[in-house]
């Protein structure tokens, strides 16, 4: 739960608002601000539902009929000029909106992740609570350059809270950074592994971009929460990776799995997306690539290699 669906890159793939539940150390993070490929806020399911217009703040703004003038005798006209002000008033409203949420920069959107940037420092919802800028750089390779994908900062990851109508521990933000660093890492670990099955024609993959879907369970992920201990995975990802030049989806299932010996307790299940013949193909090699691997290590050392 590098650096982010949830603009540096912002963005993240894992909800720890989700984790807080059955972890006590973090805080639930944030929205996958800059930087990351991970979405822990899914910002995707913060849209509001319904009317985007605020009929509470119209029915203060708005002029009211007059009160000696009844719907049956007022001409056509004066009913016209009333809906064009409303329609006026609901315009202003929704421009004052746009311009406040501008005002406090997350207007911008990180075409990599489609998430808005998060300031790294003090917004005007909570301009008192001063946390730490410092942003941590990724071991993952960034598509299209020589940089790497970088981390949140704290500041970040509690903006984000603030931008979802949270009520964030600012206590809590380092250990949230902390857990949401771990596990990209992990994450990225698991793809090598895949990738590992190529590294004579592309010795060096990148990070392109990533894309949440907690609430798009793949067939996996549904056969894991009928059948097995890891039941629901609290967050999904979809990392693309460049191989080369050739674009490699990856899911990743983040399960909480309490079964697990060390303090943060999550499952990283990651896996080629089964669309293409390649990785359609990379699927069903890998399970025999393991035992061949295996027995070349094996016959490297001039040790006997263990049952598979």
């Amino acid at each position: 739960m590098p650096p982010a669906s949830s603009s540096p890159p912002s963005g993240c793939p894992i909800d720890h608002s989700k984790m807080q539940a059955s972890q006590a150390s973090p805080a639930p993070p944030a929205q996958q601000p800059s930087g990351c490929p991970i979405d822990h806020t899914k910002l995707a399911q913060a849209k509001a539902a319904g009317c985007p217009i605020d009929h509470t703040q119209m029915s203060q703004s708005s002029p009211s009929p007059s009160p000696s003038v009844s719907p049956e005798s007022a001409p056509l006209r004066g009913w016209e000029g009333l809906m064009a002000r409303l329609e006026h008033q609901a315009q202003q409203i929704q421009r004052q909106g746009a311009r406040e949420k501008q005002q406090q920069g997350f207007e911008q959107i990180d075409p990599r992740n489609m998430m808005p940037v998060i300031p790294n420092k003090p917004t005007s919802a909570d301009s008192d609570v001063l946390l730490s800028t410092s942003r941590e750089h990724s071991t993952i390779p960034k598509t299209g350059s020589d940089e790497v994908w970088v981390y949140p900062s704290p500041q970040q990851f509690y903006n984000a809270l603030l931008r979802k109508d949270k009520d964030p521990e600012a206590d809590h933000m380092d250990a949230t950074v902390y857990v949401h660093n771990w596990v990209n890492e992990q994450t990225w670990k698991g793809i090598m592994k895949w990738e590992e099955m190529h590294n004579k024609e592309c010795p060096n993959p990148t990070l392109t971009r990533f894309v949440g879907k907690s609430d798009d369970l793949s067939l996996r992920a549904r056969y894991n929460s009928l059948f097995t201990h890891l039941g629901r995975p609290f967050d999904r990802h979809d990392w693309f990776v460049d191989r080369c030049g050739e674009q490699v989806r990856y899911i990743i299932d983040y399960y909480d799995d309490q079964t697990l010996d060390d303090d943060i307790q999550v499952t990283i299940d990651t896996r080629p997306a089964p669309d293409s013949l390649s990785n359609i193909w990379d699927r069903i090699k890998r399970p025999f690539w393991l035992i061949w691997k295996q027995r070349q290590a094996a016959a490297d050392t001039g040790s006997s290699p263990a049952p598979a």
